[in-house]
């Protein structure tokens, strides 16, 4: 997962946003339209796999990663930070899965009509959890960077650039891999 920290920002970005946007581009302006409505709903859980890999790996590598390197009085819990964070991953890989259930509607297992009812719950506890999830990597980034315990008001810009990745990218990146550099 270190990998995460020595990508440079073009790459970071090329992996979550380019690769999608390349794709949504292919299929939507050089596919007929009948192709398109069968292939998009069936390439999208692909797609949102790729990009929840790479970023929340980009968030757990952050949080961890640096978590040895804060100053000897600050102390975030990092168990509590790792149990909540597998517990988003597992709901949101259920959400995807049963989005490609709920698309092959002759497997009987789960009606779609009923999946949403699944779903819904299941997104509003990971996007809870990945919302804390990237305070506590912002906190972490910006209590290293203060050598002290970083409150939400020290560290939302942080949390900001991490929520809006399509930007945070290009600014954040360039620090973690001085940082990291700085390490070896």
């Amino acid at each position: 997962m270190k990998l995460f920290l020595s990508l440079k920002s073009w790459q970071l970005f090329s992996i979550t946003w380019g690769i999608p946007i390349l794709i949504y581009l292919v299929v939507f302006y050089f596919l007929d339209p009948m192709s398109t409505i069968l292939l998009f709903p069936f390439a999208f859980p692909f797609l949102l796999i790729l990009f929840t890999f790479v970023y929340l790996g980009w968030i757990w590598t952050i949080s961890v990663h640096f978590n040895n390197q804060l100053p000897k009085k600050v102390n975030l819990n990092i168990r509590l930070f790792k149990f909540s964070f597998s517990i988003a991953i597992i709901f949101i890989f259920l959400i995807i899965l049963l989005w490609i259930i709920a698309l092959i509607d002759f497997i009987p297992i789960l009606p779609s009509e009923k999946a949403i009812f699944i779903i819904f719950p299941l997104f509003i506890g990971s996007f809870a959890i990945i919302i804390w999830s990237i305070g506590f990597a912002a906190q972490t980034l910006k209590s290293i960077e203060l050598k002290r315990k970083a409150s939400f008001m020290d560290s939302y810009g942080e949390f900001l650039l991490i929520w809006f990745s399509i930007i945070g990218y290009w600014i954040l990146q360039p620090k973690i891999n001085e940082r990291v550099k700085k390490m070896l």
